[in-house]
């Protein structure tokens, strides 16, 4: 039985750091909502809609690569509340914005924000978290993300019709902003991992003795400092270096990439126009409450992910997720094909995008959202972790900006049919890559993963059916217990 003391410090754990997994939620759903009022207060072109946008997400992918440097030269404990800073900073500025300049310049902050936390935070989890637990934890964070961007949504709908509403829609994530600054300032530890790599070996003893079982710590404690000695004049070249290096960084990279091309932060970000786009509505409010709708069901999906992870492992969840994401995606081309067809009413088949992002969003969110950042958290070598999780969000973050920036412009060229269709062929790309590079890493500790890695890049057939099989039959108990 774990003794109330672990139990209350993991909880506070937990809590403290997905605060700032609720910040990226927020930040990045709230402008759903609120950009159909700006673009109405301000008259916004469509290119100007988009910079609001995407100005956040390129200064993430800036940051999310300086977080590196950041973390191993201040710590992941500084780093996070230099982060929470940021957040409550942007979310003033936005508040108080004049017009479109001045916008731009509190999206661009919070996008500063976004980067350092979005890497920071599961690099955090990853070391302080015990091994069995560590997916279900890093996991809570992503839960936080979607928890985030429904609270957004929620914030969204009744400020849709308050004078400004818009200033309060992103204003308000100044408060657990805040919570977060403090809770770090006063309550949260460094992660040991730092403490050794600085020689800090009686302060790291304490945390792991609060996380973990007593007996367990001198073991642990004695690894990872052989790691921190072995590794000590590694850089990030060291990423490339090796075979398992190579991997690790080839598949994390891929999988925050095709987090992105399946189009989810289009579905986020420009929901509710997507609503409003398929005629199921004729006035602003309506959309945004149906997005709310649509963020309910990315928050449930998110959930039965965090109870999944550990159960039936990463790869197969990301194998059915990516799948389902695609058949969704399938669904919401044809449903906006029929529905701009000469032959149909205009709202005959308006159902079926809000259906289909409905469905998208319950497979994508059970799966793909938490996966990428699981992994990613756990399948790098120590002595380039820092280097490996920054590069990978990076990927994220640019690969993100890309397909925000280009959607509204992907929909006037090609059409909203033909948009989600080339998403679409992202998920049949995605569900090949997984299938083939990713291994399982549920429950092997973090310095045993390079052995998963070094048998080979592409997963062996035979094995990997037999432990999807494995895992999909503890899915299929767990379904009828």
């Amino acid at each position: 039985m774990v003794e109330d003391s672990k139990i209350s410090f993991l909880s506070k754990l937990s809590f403290f750091s997905s605060i700032g997994g609720l910040l990226f939620g927020y930040d990045t759903g709230v402008v759903s909502g609120a950009l159909l009022l700006v673009t109405q207060e301000f008259n916004l072109s469509t290119i100007e809609q988009e910079l609001i946008v995407t100005s956040t997400i390129a200064f993430a992918a800036l940051f999310s690569l300086a977080a590196g440097l950041l973390n191993a030269r201040l710590g992941r404990r500084l780093t996070i509340i230099i982060s929470s800073f940021l957040f409550a900073t942007g979310s003033v500025f936005m508040a108080a914005s004049s017009g479109f300049t001045s916008l731009l310049i509190g999206r661009a902050i919070i996008g500063t924000g976004l980067g350092i936390s979005s890497m920071s935070i599961p690099l955090y989890l990853s070391e302080c978290a015990p091994p069995e637990i560590r997916g279900k934890i890093v996991t809570v964070n992503n839960l936080s993300i979607t928890g985030g961007q429904l609270l957004a949504a929620l914030i969204d709908g009744a400020f849709s019709k308050v004078p400004d509403g818009w200033r309060w829609m992103l204003g308000l994530a100044v408060v657990p902003a805040v919570i977060q600054f403090f809770g770090f300032i006063f309550l949260m530890p460094e992660s040991p991992r730092y403490m050794i790599e600085h020689e800090t070996y009686y302060e790291a003893k304490e945390v792991l003795i609060k996380i973990r079982s007593e007996e367990d710590v001198d073991e642990e404690l004695d690894e990872m400092q052989r790691e921190v000695e072995l590794n000590k004049n590694a850089n990030w070249r060291d990423l490339f270096k090796t075979r398992n290096g190579r991997h690790a960084t080839f598949i994390g990279c891929c999988l925050q990439l095709f987090q992105q091309l399946v189009g989810i932060n289009t579905v986020m970000y420009y929901s509710a126009t997507i609503i409003y786009m398929s005629g199921m509505v004729t006035d602003p409010s309506s959309a945004i409450w149906l997005a709310a709708l649509t963020a309910s069901v990315n928050f449930g999906a998110t959930l039965i992910g965090l109870f999944s992870i550990e159960r039936i492992g990463r790869r197969l969840l990301a194998l059915v997720s990516v799948a389902g994401s695609a058949a969704c995606l399938l669904m919401l081309s044809g449903g906006f094909y029929w529905n701009d067809s000469l032959f149909c009413p205009k709202t005959y088949a308006s159902w079926m995008p809000l259906l289909g992002m409905i469905l998208y969003l319950f497979f994508f969110a059970s799966g793909m959202g938490p996966v990428p950042w699981a992994v990613n958290s756990e399948i790098y070598p120590h002595s380039c972790r820092e280097a490996g999780i920054a590069l990978s969000t990076t990927v994220n973050w640019l690969s993100n900006c890309i397909i925000s920036l280009t959607f509204l412009s992907l929909l006037e060229a090609v059409g909203t049919a033909g948009g989600f269709l080339v998403y679409f062929i992202f998920g049949l790309l995605a569900f090949l890559i997984i299938f083939l590079f990713l291994p399982e890493t549920k429950g092997v500790a973090l310095e045993d993963i390079a052995e998963v890695l070094e048998q080979g890049w592409i997963v062996p057939c035979k094995s990997s059916c037999n432990q999807d099989e494995h895992d999909l039959d503890v899915l299929v108990d767990d379904t009828d217990d």
